[in-house]
Protein backbone atom coordinates (compact mmCIF):
# COMPACT_ATOMS: atom_id res chain seq x y z
CA UNK A 1 0.00 0.00 0.00
CA UNK A 2 1.69 3.57 -1.38
CA UNK A 3 2.03 5.97 1.65
CA UNK A 4 0.07 9.67 0.94
CA UNK A 5 2.32 12.42 1.83
CA UNK A 6 -0.28 15.60 2.64
CA UNK A 7 0.27 18.95 0.18
CA UNK A 8 -0.52 20.96 2.12
CA UNK A 9 2.36 18.97 4.96
CA UNK A 10 4.93 19.38 1.80
CA UNK A 11 4.14 23.04 1.54
CA UNK A 12 4.23 24.12 4.89
CA UNK A 13 7.42 22.48 5.48
CA UNK A 14 8.79 24.15 1.96
CA UNK A 15 7.33 27.90 3.84
CA UNK A 16 9.25 26.58 7.36
CA UNK A 17 12.14 25.98 5.33
CA UNK A 18 12.17 29.12 3.46
CA UNK A 19 11.60 31.22 6.65
CA UNK A 20 14.82 29.65 8.76
CA UNK A 21 16.82 29.97 5.22
CA UNK A 22 15.63 34.04 5.12
CA UNK A 23 16.42 34.50 8.90
CA UNK A 24 19.75 32.63 8.76
CA UNK A 25 20.93 34.00 5.58
CA UNK A 26 22.97 36.67 7.05
CA UNK A 27 24.06 34.75 10.39
CA UNK A 28 27.82 33.47 9.29
CA UNK A 29 31.47 35.07 9.50
CA UNK A 30 31.54 38.36 8.13
CA UNK A 31 28.89 39.21 8.99
CA UNK A 32 28.17 38.36 12.72
CA UNK A 33 31.88 37.91 13.49
CA UNK A 34 34.92 38.90 11.69
CA UNK A 35 35.89 36.59 8.87
CA UNK A 36 39.27 35.14 9.41
CA UNK A 37 39.33 31.60 8.04
CA UNK A 38 39.87 30.31 4.64
CA UNK A 39 36.52 29.10 4.19
CA UNK A 40 35.12 32.86 4.95
CA UNK A 41 37.02 33.95 1.42
CA UNK A 42 35.17 31.59 -1.48
CA UNK A 43 33.89 32.63 -4.59
CA UNK A 44 34.13 36.05 -6.08
CA UNK A 45 36.32 39.62 -4.40
CA UNK A 46 33.01 41.72 -3.42
CA UNK A 47 34.58 45.26 -3.76
CA UNK A 48 33.75 47.45 -1.11
CA UNK A 49 34.90 50.81 -0.32
CA UNK A 50 34.33 53.64 2.49
CA UNK A 51 34.39 57.26 2.15
CA UNK A 52 34.75 60.11 4.92
CA UNK A 53 32.01 62.30 4.99
CA UNK A 54 32.82 63.82 8.39
CA UNK A 55 35.39 64.01 10.89
CA UNK A 56 33.80 66.19 13.61
CA UNK A 57 33.83 66.17 17.77
CA UNK A 58 35.53 63.08 17.69
CA UNK A 59 33.24 61.36 15.06
CA UNK A 60 33.84 60.03 11.68
CA UNK A 61 30.78 58.85 9.57
CA UNK A 62 31.86 57.07 6.24
CA UNK A 63 29.51 56.43 3.40
CA UNK A 64 29.71 52.42 1.79
CA UNK A 65 29.33 51.60 -1.44
CA UNK A 66 29.32 47.80 -2.54
CA UNK A 67 27.60 47.08 -5.98
CA UNK A 68 27.79 43.45 -5.61
CA UNK A 69 27.26 42.81 -2.26
CA UNK A 70 24.19 41.47 -0.19
CA UNK A 71 25.11 42.96 3.02
CA UNK A 72 28.02 44.78 5.31
CA UNK A 73 28.87 44.83 8.44
CA UNK A 74 31.67 47.17 10.41
CA UNK A 75 33.77 45.56 13.16
CA UNK A 76 36.22 47.34 15.79
CA UNK A 77 38.75 43.73 16.39
CA UNK A 78 36.13 41.53 17.46
CA UNK A 79 33.24 43.30 18.36
CA UNK A 80 30.55 44.33 15.93
CA UNK A 81 29.70 47.84 15.40
CA UNK A 82 25.82 48.30 14.99
CA UNK A 83 23.61 46.70 12.93
CA UNK A 84 24.00 44.48 9.42
CA UNK A 85 23.96 46.87 6.79
CA UNK A 86 21.28 45.25 3.74
CA UNK A 87 21.67 45.90 0.60
CA UNK A 88 25.00 47.43 -1.63
CA UNK A 89 25.22 51.34 0.23
CA UNK A 90 25.23 52.43 3.61
CA UNK A 91 26.92 54.47 6.33
CA UNK A 92 28.37 54.43 9.70
CA UNK A 93 29.69 56.45 12.42
CA UNK A 94 32.27 55.62 15.03
CA UNK A 95 34.50 57.43 17.42
CA UNK A 96 38.11 58.27 15.87
CA UNK A 97 41.55 56.87 17.37
CA UNK A 98 40.90 52.88 16.34
CA UNK A 99 40.74 51.20 13.26
CA UNK A 100 37.65 49.29 11.62
CA UNK A 101 37.58 46.62 8.72
CA UNK A 102 34.14 46.88 7.00
CA UNK A 103 32.96 43.36 5.61
CA UNK A 104 30.83 42.69 2.16
CA UNK A 105 29.46 39.45 1.21
CA UNK A 106 27.25 38.05 -1.27
CA UNK A 107 25.15 35.54 0.25
CA UNK A 108 23.45 33.46 0.74
CA UNK A 109 26.81 31.94 1.73
CA UNK A 110 30.48 33.19 2.05
CA UNK A 111 31.41 31.04 -0.27
CA UNK A 112 29.53 33.18 -3.00
CA UNK A 113 32.00 36.19 -2.22
CA UNK A 114 33.35 38.28 0.22
CA UNK A 115 34.80 41.44 0.34
CA UNK A 116 36.87 43.83 3.31
CA UNK A 117 38.97 47.32 3.37
CA UNK A 118 39.65 49.29 6.46
CA UNK A 119 39.86 52.67 7.87
CA UNK A 120 41.21 54.54 10.76
CA UNK A 121 39.97 57.92 11.31
CA UNK A 122 42.25 60.12 13.42
CA UNK A 123 41.62 63.55 14.68
CA UNK A 124 40.22 65.77 12.38
CA UNK A 125 42.49 67.94 10.15
CA UNK A 126 43.15 71.49 12.27
CA UNK A 127 42.34 73.60 9.14
CA UNK A 128 40.00 72.81 6.51
CA UNK A 129 40.23 74.56 2.37
CA UNK A 130 37.20 77.20 1.85
CA UNK A 131 37.39 77.32 -2.24
CA UNK A 132 35.57 80.28 -4.32
CA UNK A 133 34.96 80.66 -7.81
CA UNK A 134 33.59 83.61 -9.93
CA UNK A 135 31.93 83.65 -13.06
CA UNK A 136 32.45 86.33 -16.08
CA UNK A 137 31.50 89.90 -15.48
CA UNK A 138 32.06 89.71 -11.59
CA UNK A 139 34.77 88.99 -8.89
CA UNK A 140 34.73 87.15 -5.33
CA UNK A 141 37.04 88.11 -2.86
CA UNK A 142 38.93 86.10 -1.58
CA UNK A 143 39.36 84.13 -4.91
CA UNK A 144 40.75 80.71 -4.69
CA UNK A 145 41.18 77.62 -2.24
CA UNK A 146 41.72 79.48 1.68
CA UNK A 147 42.91 78.11 4.15
CA UNK A 148 40.60 78.01 7.70
CA UNK A 149 41.67 77.20 11.38
CA UNK A 150 38.89 74.84 12.80
CA UNK A 151 35.90 76.68 14.18
CA UNK A 152 37.07 79.87 12.42
CA UNK A 153 35.21 81.73 10.26
CA UNK A 154 35.60 83.55 6.57
CA UNK A 155 34.02 86.31 4.60
CA UNK A 156 33.09 86.19 0.89
CA UNK A 157 32.58 89.39 -0.82
CA UNK A 158 30.72 89.07 -4.28
CA UNK A 159 30.96 92.37 -6.78
CA UNK A 160 29.47 92.67 -10.11
CA UNK A 161 30.92 94.33 -12.78
CA UNK A 162 29.11 97.54 -13.84
CA UNK A 163 26.21 96.83 -15.77
CA UNK A 164 25.66 93.48 -13.86
CA UNK A 165 24.34 92.06 -10.85
CA UNK A 166 24.92 88.91 -9.05
CA UNK A 167 22.82 86.35 -10.44
CA UNK A 168 22.99 83.05 -7.71
CA UNK A 169 25.68 82.26 -5.03
CA UNK A 170 25.89 78.39 -4.21
CA UNK A 171 27.33 77.57 -0.98
CA UNK A 172 28.33 73.89 -0.89
CA UNK A 173 26.32 73.50 -3.74
CA UNK A 174 23.13 74.82 -2.60
CA UNK A 175 21.71 78.22 -3.30
CA UNK A 176 22.37 81.12 -1.12
CA UNK A 177 20.44 83.65 -3.24
CA UNK A 178 21.76 86.53 -4.53
CA UNK A 179 24.14 87.95 -2.16
CA UNK A 180 26.91 90.43 -2.31
CA UNK A 181 29.01 88.82 0.85
CA UNK A 182 28.72 85.33 2.33
CA UNK A 183 30.03 84.44 5.69
CA UNK A 184 31.68 80.78 7.03
CA UNK A 185 31.18 80.96 10.53
CA UNK A 186 32.78 77.80 12.69
CA UNK A 187 34.60 75.96 9.77
CA UNK A 188 34.69 72.18 10.99
CA UNK A 189 34.61 71.07 7.54
CA UNK A 190 35.87 71.82 3.65
CA UNK A 191 33.34 74.32 1.73
CA UNK A 192 32.53 76.10 -1.88
CA UNK A 193 31.03 79.23 -2.78
CA UNK A 194 30.41 79.96 -6.40
CA UNK A 195 29.18 82.87 -8.05
CA UNK A 196 27.63 83.87 -11.51
CA UNK A 197 26.40 87.42 -12.69
CA UNK A 198 23.70 88.92 -14.95
CA UNK A 199 23.07 91.64 -17.39
CA UNK A 200 21.13 94.38 -15.80
CA UNK A 201 18.84 95.55 -17.96
CA UNK A 202 19.40 96.26 -21.48
CA UNK A 203 23.52 97.14 -22.11
CA UNK A 204 25.00 97.15 -25.44
CA UNK A 205 27.05 93.92 -25.73
CA UNK A 206 31.19 94.92 -25.71
CA UNK A 207 34.00 93.22 -27.61
CA UNK A 208 37.49 93.16 -26.35
CA UNK A 209 40.63 92.25 -28.49
CA UNK A 210 44.22 91.55 -27.82
CA UNK A 211 47.05 90.68 -29.75
CA UNK A 212 50.93 90.52 -29.27
CA UNK A 213 53.84 91.75 -30.35
CA UNK A 214 55.74 88.60 -30.24
CA UNK A 215 55.25 85.27 -28.42
CA UNK A 216 58.92 84.63 -27.34
CA UNK A 217 61.41 86.96 -26.52
CA UNK A 218 64.48 87.23 -24.81
CA UNK A 219 64.94 87.80 -21.10
CA UNK A 220 65.52 91.55 -20.76
CA UNK A 221 63.20 92.36 -24.04
CA UNK A 222 59.93 94.10 -24.49
CA UNK A 223 56.39 92.97 -25.83
CA UNK A 224 53.84 95.40 -26.78
CA UNK A 225 50.33 94.33 -26.35
CA UNK A 226 47.71 96.11 -28.14
CA UNK A 227 43.96 95.58 -29.44
CA UNK A 228 40.72 96.92 -29.12
CA UNK A 229 37.77 97.42 -26.42
CA UNK A 230 34.72 98.49 -28.50
CA UNK A 231 32.25 100.22 -28.99
CA UNK A 232 34.92 102.87 -27.49
CA UNK A 233 33.77 104.83 -24.53
CA UNK A 234 36.44 107.75 -24.57
CA UNK A 235 38.64 108.24 -21.63
CA UNK A 236 37.64 104.26 -20.30
CA UNK A 237 40.52 102.16 -20.27
CA UNK A 238 41.34 98.13 -19.83
CA UNK A 239 42.67 96.58 -17.56
CA UNK A 240 45.85 94.06 -18.34
CA UNK A 241 45.92 90.99 -16.16
CA UNK A 242 48.57 88.07 -16.31
CA UNK A 243 49.45 84.75 -14.51
CA UNK A 244 51.98 82.33 -14.99
CA UNK A 245 50.34 79.20 -15.00
CA UNK A 246 46.93 78.49 -16.63
CA UNK A 247 45.36 77.20 -13.66
CA UNK A 248 46.42 80.17 -11.42
CA UNK A 249 44.00 83.07 -10.78
CA UNK A 250 44.40 86.31 -12.91
CA UNK A 251 46.39 89.64 -11.31
CA UNK A 252 45.96 92.72 -12.17
CA UNK A 253 49.08 94.36 -14.12
CA UNK A 254 48.93 97.52 -15.14
CA UNK A 255 46.19 99.72 -17.02
CA UNK A 256 45.94 100.89 -20.51
CA UNK A 257 43.61 103.84 -21.81
CA UNK A 258 40.82 103.54 -24.65
CA UNK A 259 40.79 106.15 -27.71
CA UNK A 260 38.13 107.69 -30.12
CA UNK A 261 38.29 104.57 -31.71
CA UNK A 262 38.42 102.24 -29.03
CA UNK A 263 42.39 101.05 -29.71
CA UNK A 264 44.84 100.46 -26.66
CA UNK A 265 48.64 99.91 -26.44
CA UNK A 266 50.84 98.67 -23.43
CA UNK A 267 54.35 98.24 -23.60
CA UNK A 268 55.03 95.17 -20.79
CA UNK A 269 58.60 94.84 -19.53
CA UNK A 270 61.06 93.34 -16.85
CA UNK A 271 59.79 89.94 -17.16
CA UNK A 272 61.29 87.05 -15.28
CA UNK A 273 62.23 84.00 -17.76
CA UNK A 274 59.59 81.61 -18.19
CA UNK A 275 55.85 81.66 -19.74
CA UNK A 276 53.64 84.40 -18.98
CA UNK A 277 49.83 84.61 -19.72
CA UNK A 278 47.95 88.00 -20.53
CA UNK A 279 44.50 89.01 -20.80
CA UNK A 280 42.82 92.34 -20.94
CA UNK A 281 39.57 93.28 -19.54
CA UNK A 282 37.04 95.84 -20.01
CA UNK A 283 34.85 97.02 -17.86
CA UNK A 284 32.34 98.78 -19.71
CA UNK A 285 29.75 101.51 -18.95
CA UNK A 286 26.66 102.84 -17.86
CA UNK A 287 25.51 101.51 -21.04
CA UNK A 288 28.00 99.12 -22.73
CA UNK A 289 28.90 95.64 -21.17
CA UNK A 290 32.26 94.44 -20.09
CA UNK A 291 34.16 92.12 -21.89
CA UNK A 292 37.01 90.03 -21.48
CA UNK A 293 39.73 89.56 -24.19
CA UNK A 294 41.68 85.79 -25.44
CA UNK A 295 44.59 84.66 -23.53
CA UNK A 296 48.03 85.84 -25.37
CA UNK A 297 50.72 83.49 -23.91
CA UNK A 298 54.51 84.96 -24.00
CA UNK A 299 57.43 83.06 -23.53
CA UNK A 300 60.77 84.76 -22.29
CA UNK A 301 63.81 83.04 -22.73
CA UNK A 302 67.97 84.00 -22.58
CA UNK A 303 68.91 85.83 -25.32
CA UNK A 304 71.01 84.61 -28.22
CA UNK A 305 72.93 86.04 -31.27
CA UNK A 306 73.93 85.32 -34.67
CA UNK A 307 76.29 86.61 -37.19
CA UNK A 308 77.10 86.33 -40.60
CA UNK A 309 79.64 87.15 -43.31
CA UNK A 310 80.24 86.38 -46.77
CA UNK A 311 83.73 84.84 -48.81
CA UNK A 312 82.88 88.07 -51.23
CA UNK A 313 80.77 91.28 -51.30
CA UNK A 314 81.15 90.84 -55.03
CA UNK A 315 81.26 87.79 -56.95
CA UNK A 316 81.35 87.47 -61.18
CA UNK A 317 78.31 85.26 -62.63
CA UNK A 318 78.38 81.27 -62.32
CA UNK A 319 80.96 81.68 -59.14
CA UNK A 320 79.87 80.35 -55.96
CA UNK A 321 79.79 82.72 -52.05
CA UNK A 322 80.34 81.35 -48.83
CA UNK A 323 78.41 82.43 -46.35
CA UNK A 324 79.41 81.80 -42.68
CA UNK A 325 79.12 82.72 -39.09
CA UNK A 326 78.04 82.09 -35.81
CA UNK A 327 75.30 81.24 -33.00
CA UNK A 328 75.67 82.44 -29.45
CA UNK A 329 75.53 80.39 -27.35
CA UNK A 330 76.31 77.16 -28.88
CA UNK A 331 73.53 75.68 -30.80
CA UNK A 332 75.58 71.98 -31.26
CA UNK A 333 73.90 70.10 -33.65
CA UNK A 334 70.78 72.60 -34.49
CA UNK A 335 70.01 74.47 -37.74
CA UNK A 336 69.56 78.28 -39.23
CA UNK A 337 68.09 78.75 -42.29
CA UNK A 338 69.68 80.86 -44.66
CA UNK A 339 67.24 83.86 -45.87
CA UNK A 340 67.30 85.76 -49.19
CA UNK A 341 65.76 88.65 -51.08
CA UNK A 342 66.15 90.18 -54.25
CA UNK A 343 66.01 94.15 -53.13
CA UNK A 344 64.99 95.86 -50.10
CA UNK A 345 61.79 95.89 -50.56
CA UNK A 346 60.84 92.41 -51.34
CA UNK A 347 59.39 89.76 -48.80
CA UNK A 348 62.24 87.33 -47.30
CA UNK A 349 62.21 83.89 -48.76
CA UNK A 350 63.90 80.40 -47.00
CA UNK A 351 66.78 79.38 -49.20
CA UNK A 352 68.47 76.79 -47.59
CA UNK A 353 69.79 75.41 -43.91
CA UNK A 354 72.98 74.92 -42.34
CA UNK A 355 73.88 72.90 -39.42
CA UNK A 356 75.68 74.31 -35.96
CA UNK A 357 79.31 72.75 -35.24
CA UNK A 358 80.21 72.00 -31.77
CA UNK A 359 82.03 75.32 -31.47
CA UNK A 360 78.74 77.01 -32.33
CA UNK A 361 79.95 77.97 -36.23
CA UNK A 362 78.09 77.17 -39.95
CA UNK A 363 78.62 78.06 -43.40
CA UNK A 364 76.85 77.08 -46.22
CA UNK A 365 78.31 77.60 -50.22
CA UNK A 366 75.73 79.58 -52.41
CA UNK A 367 75.60 78.82 -56.31
CA UNK A 368 73.84 79.53 -59.41
CA UNK A 369 73.10 82.90 -58.78
CA UNK A 370 71.57 85.71 -61.39
CA UNK A 371 73.14 88.62 -61.85
CA UNK A 372 71.89 91.23 -59.79
CA UNK A 373 71.79 92.08 -56.19
CA UNK A 374 71.32 89.57 -53.50
CA UNK A 375 70.84 90.10 -49.67
CA UNK A 376 71.08 87.51 -47.05
CA UNK A 377 70.60 86.76 -43.67
CA UNK A 378 70.05 84.20 -41.01
CA UNK A 379 67.66 83.11 -38.58
CA UNK A 380 68.02 80.79 -35.57
CA UNK A 381 64.56 79.81 -34.45
CA UNK A 382 65.94 79.46 -30.76
CA UNK A 383 65.27 76.55 -28.51
CA UNK A 384 63.13 75.64 -25.47
CA UNK A 385 65.78 77.65 -22.88
CA UNK A 386 66.93 80.31 -25.62
CA UNK A 387 65.56 82.58 -28.23
CA UNK A 388 65.69 82.84 -31.39
CA UNK A 389 67.58 85.82 -33.19
CA UNK A 390 68.31 86.84 -36.55
CA UNK A 391 71.81 87.80 -38.44
CA UNK A 392 72.46 91.42 -39.85
CA UNK A 393 71.94 91.63 -43.34
CA UNK A 394 74.84 91.03 -45.95
CA UNK A 395 74.83 92.12 -49.53
CA UNK A 396 76.52 90.28 -52.72
CA UNK A 397 76.69 91.52 -56.18
CA UNK A 398 76.96 89.07 -59.07
CA UNK A 399 78.03 90.80 -62.50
Amino acid sequence: MKKRVSVALVATTAIVLLAAFATNAFAFQGLTSPCNGAGCHGGVNVPVVATLTSNVGGNATYSLSAPTATAMAVFNGATKVGTTISGTTGSFTVPVGSTYTIFAVRGPTTADGLGTTSVSPGAPPTTFLVTSSAGANGTITPLGAQTVASGASITFTITPAMGYSVASVLVDGVSAGAVTTYTFTNVTAAHTIAATFAVTGTLTPSTTTLSQSATTISWGSTVRLFGTATPSVTGNSVTVQYRRAASDPWVNLTTALVDSSGAYTRTISQMAMGTWYFRVTYSGSPTVAASNSGTAVVVVRRGSSTTLGTSASTIRWGAPVKLYGAVYPRASGQRVTVQYRRSTANAWRSLASATIDSTGRYQRGITRMAKGNWYFRVVYAGSSTYAGSISPTRKVVVR
